[in-house]
């Protein structure tokens, strides 16, 4: 079963917040258990005070601790009138617990004791107390003498024992040492612990589903924009190019929505091109066939005789359709990429040369000045394909001299910059208005009466100039001519 983005985002979120909320909670847990035996370790170092002081007294009054060493019995004795001792059972107080019972009035094995009756609670605790719980106070107490040799009470130490001095006349005579708890054997704190267990599993439960809510609620507001984008994208795939998506913020798929419209509108601005392209071609194509097929039945009808002017006629028509052809199939290639380059160091004064050479004479039949000014300047080299370059510069010329008026000029020459040479085209009026000089390098663009296509142009030059200039890595411009016209600048890198 494939998982959509919904479910694996929400199952991200879901997996993240619960491995974090259940790390949260095994480390309060074992925090909290830590510090609880650290709690009780300090109350039960409080609670060793009169212990402390009963052990000065005594070696006070014998100078010295063997009265009490290897003696078990005395240091229990001593241990049950100084230590209080906590009961297990709720409700018992050590206040309650009456005298502690001596040592020699315990009974054998196997016989009651005449006073168990009386003996009550007091030896409910008492039996407590002796019970060989490794847990209990009574095992995890020593006495060390001054150099912390053993005196009574386990004789090994132990990790994160605290020794209490014990004091005679200024000075440190012993210590009382007392290991802390490594587990909660009171059946209160037991409980106290399962309920902030309890506690803590509510609340990361809560916490789960919480987060549960919040990833459902954060997966839909992230994923509302995705959706939004697969539908428009199968819009376009059907051909919808109006199609547009709201921009609502100002991050990654705020900025992703705005390329899809950006996106969409180059495909629509592509349709239409394509439509026009279409329809331009049909038009530029109607003409000379209808031109044609009008001759060849006025001389079928004997409508016009079978004469040299006639085959003229006929002749200059079907050039005409040929370059057209010729043209559209270079514009196909070079937006393909298929235009074969060969390119070559190649110096743009001698193809210049080479051009302005073959237009002299049809710009002088035409009655326009030629101007080279600067020409032939400082030699550049070009990294190019020199039949491609010569096509571009006679394309240039070529649209001059069919759109300037008689009379007019041309002025054509370069300028040698620090890494690219500016190619800079000029030629007097008829000029073309603001508006229309960005749409000169498109297909089949007409402009305006004053300077529209003449009969023998396509419309398709200035378009096969730009490919062969960016091709070449370089790029043209055009803004309008000081003398009127028009003034068109290719910018070219040079090779060295």
């Amino acid at each position: 079963m494939k998982l959509r983005i919904t479910h694996k985002l929400l199952l991200s979120f879901l997996l993240t917040n619960a491995v974090v909320i259940i790390l949260m909670l095994v480390c309060m847990r074992w925090s909290f258990a830590r510090g609880f035996l650290d709690y009780i370790h300090q109350q039960e170092i409080r609670r060793l005070d009169s212990l402390v002081a009963a052990l000065e007294g005594a070696y006070a009054e014998h100078g010295h601790w063997h009265f009490l060493r290897h003696k078990p019995r005395r240091w229990r004795q001593l241990l049950e009138m100084e230590v209080p001792m906590r009961p297990e059972q709720p409700g018992l107080s050590p206040a309650d617990d009456g005298p502690a019972l001596p040592a020699a009035t315990e009974p054998p094995s196997g016989h009651d004791s005449p006073h168990a009756g009386r003996r009550g609670r007091a030896g409910r605790l008492a039996l407590l107390y002796r019970s060989d719980d490794p847990l209990s106070l009574r095992l995890r107490l020593s006495v060390l003498d001054e150099e912390q040799h053993p005196v009574i009470g386990p004789p090994h130490a132990q990790a994160g024992e605290t020794l209490r001095p014990i004091t005679y006349a200024g000075r440190t005579v012993g210590w009382l040492r007392i290991v802390p708890l490594q587990a909660v054997t009171d059946t209160l704190d037991r409980h106290f612990l399962a309920q902030q267990s309890q506690a803590f599993v509510l609340i990361t439960s809560l916490a789960v589903a919480l987060a549960a809510g919040v990833s459902i609620l954060l997966g839909r507001h992230l994923l509302a924009p995705i959706q939004k984008l697969l539908a428009g994208t199968r819009a376009l795939t059907a051909g919808q190019f109006t199609m547009r998506l709201g921009v609502t913020s100002g991050d990654e798929l705020g900025q992703l929505a705005a390329d899809f419209n950006v996106l969409a509108q180059t495909l629509e601005h592509n349709e239409d091109m394509r439509r026009q392209w279409t329809a331009d071609i049909s038009h530029e194509l109607r003409t000379p066939l209808t031109i044609l097929r009008g001759e060849i039945e006025a001389l079928q009808d004997g409508l016009r005789p079978a004469n040299a002017e006639t085959l003229q006629s006929l002749h200059a028509e079907v050039l005409r359709l040929q370059t057209l052809v010729h043209d559209l199939y270079e514009l196909s290639l070079s937006d393909l990429g298929a235009l074969h380059y060969r390119k070559t160091p190649v110096e743009l004064t001698a193809v210049l040369d080479e051009a302005l050479l073959a237009f002299r004479e049809r710009f002088t039949s035409k009655a326009l000045t030629l101007e080279t000014p600067g020409l032939p300047g400082e030699a550049v080299l070009l990294f190019a394909d020199r039949a491609r370059l010569h096509q571009l510069l006679s394309n240039l010329l070529e649209d001059s001299l069919r759109y300037t008026d008689p009379g007019g000029c041309v002025r054509v020459w370069y300028i040698r910059q620090e890494k690219a040479v500016v190619l800079h085209v000029q030629d007097s009026a008829p000029g073309v208005s603001p508006d229309a000089l960005p749409h000169l390098f498109d297909r089949f663009y007409r402009t305006d009466t004053s300077r529209t296509r003449s009969p023998g142009g396509a419309g398709l030059g200035l378009a096969i100039c730009k490919n062969i200039a960016e091709a070449h890595g370089g790029q043209i411009a055009v803004q309008p001519s000081p003398l009127g016209g028009v003034w068109i600048q290719v910018t070219l890198p040079v090779y060295a």
